[in-house]
């Protein structure tokens, strides 16, 4: 089975809200859902051949969303292996999540062909009453540490 690496970001603002885009998928990703979804995730995206997961996750959220982030920003905090449906073939993917705190932008946008519905900045609280998907699954449990800026020395799997 094929690999692909991917890398997303938790963005925290001053206001302790995390950024998620949401998209729509006619055919599920995860083979073993069914029907159209719509689902909110970390923005971020594949690795390039040669890319490392900090270059990509960088260069994906700027396309996004148009939040800059530094390099040296970033604190790597989760990994996560599972199996999904890409260009029409399932595929291993490796994500690796990195966690960054930011201003709110005046204003997001979406720079890329990909069909982003939407974005918006989430608290924990709403994450956690909303009837919406989110994914990785359990996310809302996962930002605790997260948004409070208490990191394991080594990432965790998720």
């Amino acid at each position: 089975m094929r690999r692909r690496d991917t890398a997303r970001i938790i963005l925290v603002n001053e206001l302790e809200r995390v950024l998620l885009v949401r998209y729509e998928e006619l055919v599920p990703a995860d083979p073993r859902l069914t029907g159209p979804m719509s689902f909110w995730v970390p923005p971020g995206g594949g690795v390039m051949d040669g890319e490392s997961f900090e270059a990509a996750v960088v260069g994906e959220v700027e396309e996004e969303t148009g939040v800059r982030i530094p390099v040296d920003g970033l604190q790597w905090i989760w990994i996560r292996d599972h199996q999904l449906m890409h260009e029409g073939k399932l595929k291993h993917f490796h994500e690796r999540y990195f966690v960054c705190k930011v201003r709110t932008p005046d204003r997001l946008r979406n720079r890329t062909d990909e069909p982003i519905l939407d974005m918006r900045w989430w608290s924990r609280d709403e994450i956690e009453r909303s009837s919406e998907t989110f994914f990785p699954q359990g996310l809302a449990g996962l930002l605790g540490d997260a948004i409070a800026g208490r990191y394991q020395r080594t990432p965790i799997a998720i």
